[in-house]
């Protein structure tokens, strides 16, 4: 008799771990599924935040650009950007790629003067980490580029 119980004991043990193991590979597979589908969906709320933001800076860009106030293009994208806690720059260049406005307080990157076309969005690896880059035309790309720095990627 209490062979029989010591091979029952065995038996059940080797059940439960084996519940325990599908358990757990059921949890790790659910939870890296949840945490992919969730990182898409906010990463597409990013670019929809993103591509609004910056086509509403390229629209009010348009009047300051035509009548060549550029303090007033610099004052107001910098006003944009301390709005907004998740954008990490804005700056306007020209059609021939000149900066027209910048909110770069050390000077404007070298590295982003001939970066990306007229319109478009890329990811960008900062100093402080990845940035969703968000390029959009000025008047058709008759004026130039606007360009949108976001972080959150």
């Amino acid at each position: 008799m209490p062979d029989r119980v010591v091979r029952n004991l065995s038996l059940r043990a080797k059940i439960l771990a084996v519940s325990v193991g599908t358990a757990l590979l059921l949890g790790t597979i659910t939870t890296v599924f949840v945490r992919g589908t969730l990182e898409q969906a906010l990463m597409r709320q990013l670019e929809l935040r993103g591509q609004a933001l910056a086509h509403h800076l390229a629209t009010t860009a348009v009047a300051p650009i035509l009548t060549e106030r550029f303090l007033d293009l610099v004052l107001m994208i910098r006003e944009d950007q301390r709005a907004a806690e998740d954008i990490q720059y804005i700056f306007v260049l020209s059609p021939r790629g000149e900066v027209l406005a910048h909110t770069f307080d050390g000077g404007f990157p070298a590295a982003l003067r001939g970066a990306g076309g007229p319109t478009g969005m890329r990811r960008l690896a900062t100093s402080g980490g990845e940035v969703l880059d968000i390029s959009t035309p000025l008047l058709g790309g008759s004026l130039g580029t606007l360009r949108l720095g976001m972080a959150g990627v």
